[in-house]
């Protein structure tokens, strides 16, 4: 039951931020939001991840209601009545009798650490916290002895303690009562002072919570990163996040078996080394625009050293308008250097970069850095496409584009040692005329039976298989997975390229016009593809449902200086950072 009371406080406010993303004017929030997230003096300054919700979720469904046209506010409030009832239904509670009158203007929602007991018998248990402001302490007690009431007359061996003067309630399986291991208890709670509600997945979460508030050296607010990033923040949010990068890595990954990651035994996770991510969440009329301050070891002006750009590359008009992820910019070779000394490979981030380049390098034998990365220099763009839109089912793999523009000497070279590089891979490398253009083609022999209706043994058939195609257009080299591909991205720029999609358009708007370059996911055309891909993304769309079902897009762009980002967030100057912009539908 407890569970449940902390499950709706969090889905509450995921169910108001997707009615105010797909309805909501901004300014009826009337005035700046406080970012100093309180409840953060009791999160260890190490966590792997806190987020805050920093408005009452009433104001914000009342925003949603006033935003919508009159005949559609009765279907608001029917779809946050259904959410509240919906996660309450097997209980006996009720929000607006049992929560809304003492829940105040912050939700604040902690992993604590990835092993909070630290006890290697039991395996790693996370620590999770949920830090709840109360606007009436006394009806925020009384719920709880009303809760913890149910609970012990459902069965529940319930436990009571006193830490540091504050109650704490906990509940604990029969064959556990007495012992103190991190697997005996499923939820505890506590009222501390007469300003927070505290929920904790074990006592011991709650114990060290209250700890962190005696030393303030201890918490998250005595982390010099958080600090820093809390002062960057505007004040036009509704939320803010703070991710410790390296030990957020070691809660999500490192598992035997699931990643190339180094165990966090290998790697360094001190408050001096360890990068760290802030994220300020605020509103735009299409949907959720986050604003990102980096700080870290390596927190320099890594990305000065890229050309900025005005606006999309042109390169982008060879990516058809169908195209459902597509990253450009400009000097590919000069953003992997800035990458490489901005994240070292001995730091969780630094890992998860190269592990692409390191799987392209043991499948294909193939070196991106110095294949690829280091002759473009200009202009380049990377489009991945429906299947269905451009080419035939069977085909095996992605349907991809990658345009390069050829800006120099070298570009001319590289493509030239790619060739070569897929003759020694045992490609057959040739060209081909297709239409008037001439098309170089990466080629193997194969043989695949052939459809008869007969039974027995089918005859076999020799086939060209094609892996990739390239050719020459302008100032571009076009490379491509198949012949159709290639030639939907010779043709978009009359019949149509990712640029004169009004849903791209849409997606790139809230984000700076001078920037470093853009990345953008059409969610609904990638959705099926990425779920197959990524099983985990499964849970993550069930449990985000309200958003995702009303989720278009994803965009990003890193601001290039002296250019504000965005519009309800400011820029922080020689401040890493980046703008990210959820783009929701009605």
């Amino acid at each position: 039951m407890l569970g449940a009371v902390a499950l709706v406080l969090c889905l509450l406010g995921a169910g108001v931020f997707y009615e105010i993303l797909a309805t909501g004017p901004v300014s009826l929030l009337r005035g700046p939001v406080e970012t100093q997230v309180e409840a953060a003096m009791f999160v260890p300054r190490q966590a792997p991840l806190m987020t805050s919700l920093l408005v009452n979720v009433d104001k914000l469904e009342d925003v949603g209601r006033l935003a919508v046209a009159p005949k559609l506010r009765g279907q608001v409030r029917e779809e946050f009545d259904q959410i509240k009832k919906g996660v309450l239904a097997n209980t006996d509670l009720n929000y607006h009798k049992d929560i809304q009158p003492w829940l105040g203007d912050e939700i604040t929602f902690a992993v604590t650490s990835a092993d909070f007991d630290r006890e290697g018998v039991n395996g790693r248990q996370a620590g999770y916290l949920l830090a709840v402001e109360t606007k009436n302490p006394q009806r925020s007690r009384d719920f709880l002895e009303v809760l913890w009431s149910q609970n012990a007359s459902n069965g529940v061996k319930v436990g009571v303690e006193n830490y540091q003067g504050v109650k704490l309630i906990y509940s604990q399986t029969p064959e556990a009562v007495g012992k103190s291991d991190g697997l005996s208890v499923s939820w505890a709670s506590a009222v501390v002072g007469d300003r927070f509600v505290l929920f904790a997945n074990h006592p011991k979460v709650l114990r060290d919570a209250i700890n962190n508030v005696q030393t303030q050296n201890l918490s998250l607010k005595g982390n010099s990163a958080y600090q820093e990033a809390v002062a960057n923040m505007s004040s036009a949010g509704i939320g803010l996040s703070f991710i410790n990068v390296e030990q957020f890595t070691a809660w999500i990954s490192d598992r035997p078996g699931e990643n190339g990651l180094k165990p966090p035994s290998e790697r360094v996770l001190t408050a001096q080394a360890s990068p760290s991510l802030g994220i300020a969440i605020g509103l735009n009329r299409q949907g959720l625009l986050a604003h990102t301050i980096w700080n870290g070891s390596t927190a320099t002006e890594w990305a000065t050293s890229l050309p900025s750009l005005l606006g999309p590359v042109k390169a982008l008009q060879y990516l058809p308008e169908q195209t459902a992820l597509a990253i450009a910019g400009a000097d590919l070779n000069q953003l992997w250097l800035a990458l490489e000394e901005g994240f070292p490979e001995s730091g969780a981030v630094g890992q998860i970069l190269r592990q692409p380049v390191a799987m392209v390098r043991s499948r294909w034998g193939l070196d991106l850095p110095e294949a690829i990365f280091s002759w473009v220099q200009g202009e380049y763009a990377i489009g991945l496409l429906p299947k269905s839109s451009v080419e035939n089912l069977d085909n095996p793999g992605l349907a991809w584009i990658f345009v390069a523009q050829k800006s120099r000497e070298t570009a001319v070279k590289g493509i030239e040692q790619l060739d070569a590089i897929a003759q020694e891979q045992g490609f057959s490398v040739g060209p081909v005329s297709w239409g008037n253009r001439p098309i170089s083609t990466w080629t193997k022999l194969t043989t695949k039976p052939i459809t008869t209706k007969a039974k027995g043994t089918k005859p076999l058939q020799i086939a060209a298989d094609v892996r990739a195609v390239h050719t020459e257009i302008g100032a571009y080299e076009i490379f491509a997975s198949s012949l159709e591909t290639l030639t939907a991205a010779i043709d978009a720029p009359t019949t149509g390229s990712i640029v004169s999609n009004p849903d791209f358009q849409s997606a790139i708007g809230p984000l700076p016009q001078s920037n470093y370059g853009y990345f953008y996911l059409d969610w609904l055309a990638s959705e099926e593809s990425l779920t197959r891909r990524f099983p985990v993304l499964r849970l993550v769309t069930l449990a985000g449902k309200p958003l995702f079902q009303r989720l278009q897009s994803i965009s990003l762009s890193s601001p290039a200086p002296g250019i504000e980002p965005g519009i309800e967030l400011q820029p922080v100057k020689g401040s890493p950072l980046a703008d990210l912009f959820i783009r929701l539908g009605s």
